[in-house]
């Protein structure tokens, strides 16, 4: 699946995952293909060195390819913040765009943010994913879509 994305940049580096518990990773951003939509994925460092990350850079590639395709996604980056324990959080913010069947208005653009973790287990396992009962990024960005729907009609 490698025909999907390419790797963008990476560095060796430390992932705090609680309080005195930390694993070496390869800190890793890809970009989709053709798109070029930005994510990226702290990759345990002994799993980088054995096989690059697995299948899972290519499948969410996939999935963010096949949101650009289907759910009117038109770009989108990496982000990282800081969550509520003080922790790095990965996230992909995705523009999503409603173009005015009005000739002559602009098309309006609005950012969804879906956190990186949702994205992994939704493309790696979505029956997993369900059992969560969070909407999936798919009803997320479609949720934003409707809402620059309303918005034009307003």
């Amino acid at each position: 699946m490698a025909s999907n994305y390419y790797v963008v940049t990476s560095f060796t580096t430390v992932q705090v995952l609680a309080g005195n518990t930390s694993i070496d990773v390869e800190y890793v951003t890809f970009a989709t293909q053709p798109t070029g939509i930005g994510f990226s994925l702290a990759i345990p460092l002994e799993v980088w060195k054995l096989n690059a990350g697995g299948d899972a850079p290519g499948l969410i590639a996939a999935e963010l390819e096949n949101m650009v395709a289907n759910y009117h996604v038109v770009g989108g980056d990496a982000v990282q913040t800081i969550d509520v324990n003080g922790l790095l959080a990965d996230s992909v913010d995705l523009v999503v765009e409603y173009q005015r069947p009005t000739t002559g208005l602009p098309s309006l653009r609005s950012t969804v943010s879906i956190p990186m973790a949702d994205l992994s287990l939704e493309a790696t396992d979505p029956n997993i994913y369900n059992a969560t009962g969070r909407p999936t990024p798919q009803a997320q960005v479609e949720a934003e879509y409707q809402r620059l729907v309303d918005l034009a009609g307003a």
